[in-house]
């Protein structure tokens, strides 16, 4: 009795553990698919953008290896103001490589007198100098939300590769299905033989064993009603 109820337990957690993988592999490639789809390499969600953090520069308002909620679609990137934090693609001057950054705005330029289009200096809350380039209204990806999941951001980096994917979810994946398939599969042998063992059970032996059966209910009975009037 206690092996079946471990052995029901086990395939609960069996399950959820599943399930779980099935939606991590869900939510990295709607975010895959999502970015190739957006044009600027940026998934998007709804009008919102999740990113991993790279770096502290902006600790403690978040930290390397958070993940934070941009808003990337439906705000004016011409109107932002001192303090708000914007999401915008920088340029390492060293490797001159792009990256997506996240930093707060400390200064407001506009281009001119007559145009809406603004320039923004920005730094991060953890550095002790600005940015070196100003940031156009057009460059800005995004306006950060205040949303933020210590160490997901680290966890989905590692996910999007192609080791972590394979480890973290395609051959957990193999496994659990490898598993469900041994269950299912155990069922129909299980049933097959049940079905076997009845069929080849003779007439008489049926008969003997409904016999016993209904005996023994008689004696339960017995037993029962005895208690009941010693009572």
């Amino acid at each position: 009795m206690e092996s079946k109820k471990s052995k029901k337990i086990l395939g609960i957690i069996v399950d959820i553990l599943l399930i779980a993988i099935v939606i991590i592999a869900i939510v990295i490639s709607v975010l895959t698919f999502s970015s190739k789809a957006s044009g600027n390499g940026v998934a998007n969600i709804m009008g919102y953008s999740p990113f991993a953090v790279q770096s502290d520069s902006m600790s403690p308002t978040f930290n390397k290896g958070d993940l934070i909620i941009s808003k990337t679609k439906g705000f004016d990137a011409t109107n932002l103001q001192v303090g708000d934090i914007i999401t915008f693609y920088a340029t390492d001057l060293k490797t001159g490589n792009d990256f997506i950054n996240s930093h707060r705005i400390v200064k407001v330029e506009n281009l001119n007198d007559t145009s809406d289009y603004r320039f923004y200096t920005t730094k991060g809350d953890n550095l002790d100098t600005n940015d070196l380039t100003r940031i156009g209204s057009s460059d800005v990806i995004g306006v950060y939300t205040g949303k933020r999941v210590p160490v997901l951001g680290s966890v989905m980096d590692f996910l999007r590769t192609q080791t972590g994917f394979m480890i973290c979810v395609l051959i957990p994946l193999a496994i659990f299905f490898i598993y469900e398939l041994y269950k299912f599969l155990s069922i129909i042998i299980a049933k097959k033989n049940e079905k076997a063992g009845i069929e080849g059970i003779s007439e008489e032996e049926k008969k003997r064993i409904a016999e016993e059966y209904l005996k023994s209910q008689a004696q339960a009975q017995n037993s029962d009603a005895e208690e009941n009037a010693n009572k």
